[in-house]
This record gives structure tokens, sequence and C-alpha cells, in this order.
């Protein structure tokens, strides 16, 4: 019986970061069925790691360092580890950028002491392999095991509002509309001063669908992180559709069997994306050229390419869901079985990593 600390930052009010965290527990459960295993996210804690004989960093878009604090944040624990001689590795992480001289020295340095290193694409090995770290194991983003370890619940088909404190109940109306989630991501408050022009006009986009096309569609603002919230509340109350919130890991299963009753998804968060693929249900994903929503695309999903637009193809992007409000059709089809396959093979290589630390 193994003791094993999985990091992520989870517990911060985003789904994505709190289903890798999930899976990261889930995954260990399967290759060492008998572990006692703990969830953590940063500061690095000396006393959890004492008590750990493994330390896993779980998925997450984790490794940047435009923020120096979160070059700390995670390789403090690998560090950590190494000093204790405990045993450490980095489980399906994306890399969002290594940028400055002291970060490409101090993710080499740290992650030269892991066992081993999986990343979600062959661009994010490339990307460590830019700063002279070459083990890294191109897999799959560990959230994609999520459907092996939530559990299915029929939501009640009739949407009512919840009360504070009350654990998140989600339920879908009950006429025969065909329904469809949306998950926007407040770009405002992430471009900044660079917010005008296509970000703005991704905005409008989006907003010119939801009141052109609630008269045909149940349209459902599906929240995937905390500051995201305010922007897409006040959608849902503007033109009275349902806002379904997200506040923390009890309230995972919730969101996942919502998306399990959609017949179309428009996404730009990864794991609105990822959740749209994990359930079947045909997905719109939105990003830029060269982030994460794209590289997932390209590596492993290239019959979604058809259904990928990037924000400077927004005008393309408003086309196509003014004829999908116009005519109350989806012409939008679910990723490929083969694709499929693909994503479940590559996450069974996270399995196999995690296996050698047993």
């Amino acid at each position: 019986m193994a003791n094993w600390l999985v990091v992520s930052p989870n517990g911060f009010g985003n789904i994505g970061d709190d289903m890798v965290a999930n899976a990261g527990r889930f995954a260990i459960s399967q290759v060492d069925p008998d572990a006692k295993i703990k969830l953590s996210r940063p500061p690095a804690s000396e006393k959890l790691i004492d008590w750990a004989d493994n330390v896993i960093l779980s998925g997450g878009g984790i490794i940047y360092d435009r923020a120096p604090k979160n070059l700390e944040n995670y390789m403090d624990y690998i560090d950590l580890a190494h000093r204790k001689g405990k045993k450490s590795a980095v489980l399906g992480v994306g890399i969002q950028g290594i940028v400055t001289e002291e970060g490409k020295r101090r993710y080499k340095e740290s992650l030269d002491k892991c066992e081993f290193v999986s990343v979600r694409t062959e661009k994010d090995k490339q990307m460590l392999a830019d700063i002279g770290y070459t083990k890294a194991h191109a897999t799959f983003d560990i959230a994609f095991l999520t459907p092996k370890c939530a559990s299915y619940t029929e939501p009640k088909l009739r949407w009512t509002r919840v009360r504070k404190r009350q654990k998140l109940r989600v339920e879908l109306a009950s006429s025969q509309k065909p329904k469809v989630g949306i998950c926007m991501i407040n770009l405002r408050m992430l471009k900044g001063d660079s917010y005008e022009g296509v970000f703005s006009r991704f905005d409008e986009v989006i907003e010119e669908f939801i009141k052109s096309g609630r008269s045909k569609f149940d349209i459902y603002m599906i929240q995937h992180a905390k500051e995201d919230g305010d922007l897409m509340q006040k959608l849902a109350k503007r033109y009275d559709i349902p806002f379904v919130p997200y506040k923390n890991l009890d309230d995972l299963e919730s969101t996942f069997n919502v998306y399990r009753h959609l017949d179309l998804m428009i996404g730009v968060r990864l794991h609105s994306i990822a959740l749209g693929l994990m359930t079947d249900t045909p997905t719109i994903a939105i990003g830029s050229a060269h982030a994460k929503q794209k590289r997932l695309v390209d590596y492993a999903v290239p019959s979604m390419k058809e259904n990928f637009y990037d924000f400077k193809d927004v005008e393309a992007l408003s086309e196509r869901l003014t004829k999908i409000a116009n005519s109350g059709e989806i012409d939008v089809k679910p990723i490929s079985k083969k694709d499929k396959e693909t994503i479940y093979r590559l996450n069974e290589e996270n399995l196999d990593l995690l296996r050698t630390l047993l």
C-alpha cells in the first residue's frame, strides 16, 4: 500500500482543474487499488510530502512562467519531494509557455528529478524539448478519464433556481427543443487592452446567436471558471435562459450529466470542448490558432477540424451560428469513433506510466 499525493490547481472554481485532479486520483486507484490518496494544491505542503510515497502533478495547463509565482507553485513540490527521497511524476499536463531564462533553467532542472513526465500533445512535448528536457511522453489530457469516474444520473426535466448553499441540482427544460450549451470565457479580463477587435466581436457573435436562437433551442449558459460567471449570468438574465453554475468538485457530476443531454455544445474553454467530446455531444470549438484547443484537435481529433474556429475566423463562426439559429437544425457531428478510440488509447499510456512507480 502506497501513499499518493495528487497536486493540481483544484478548488479554485475551475471545472477543468478539478476534473484533472479527480481523474488523476481515479487513475491511481486503477493501478494501485489499495492506495491512500490525498489531493493538494499550491503552495507545497512539507507535511503532506512527508506523508506521501509518490507526489504526482496531475494535469492542467500548469507549466508556464509568465507569472513567476506559478513556477514555484508546482516545481516546489517536485524539488521538496526529491530532497526527501520521495518519487515524483508529472501526469498529462499542458505547457502554456516557458519564456524566461530562469523558467527554462528551473523547469529542466526540476523535471529531470521526476520518474516520468507525460504531456497532453506532441506540441507540448516539443515545447519541453526546446528548453532541453527531452524525456517527456506525449499521452493525452487525463481529464478524458472523467466518463470512467463520473456517475450517470438523469437530471429532472425542468429548470429551477438553486438556493444559496444548496448543492447544485441541474434540471433540464421539458420542451422538445434541441438543447444547446454555451461556455464563454471572460475575454475582456483576459485580453485587457487588446480586447477590442476580434475578441469583442466574438462576444457579440455569441450574444447574437442566443438572441436569435432561443426561440428554436433551449440554451444553457454553462460556467467552467469562476471568473466567467458574471459575464455569463448577465447574458442568462438578459435573455431569460438558465445559467448552470460551477463552484467546486461537488458540482462536477451534475455538469457532466448536463452535457450528456445536450444536442450541441459551443465552447471556448478547453474542458468545455473536452466534455463535449467525452459525451459524444456535437461540439463547436473556439480558440486561438496556436493555443491548447487547436493543439488538441491537431494532435488526436482530426474529425473535429471542420468544427474548430480560430478567433480570427469570427465571421465564419458567425455565419455558421446564424445558419443554425435561423434553420433550427444542428449540422454538427460528434467526433469519429476512431478519434475517440485514439484518445482513450493515449490515456491508457498514462496508466502504464503510473504502474512504473509501483
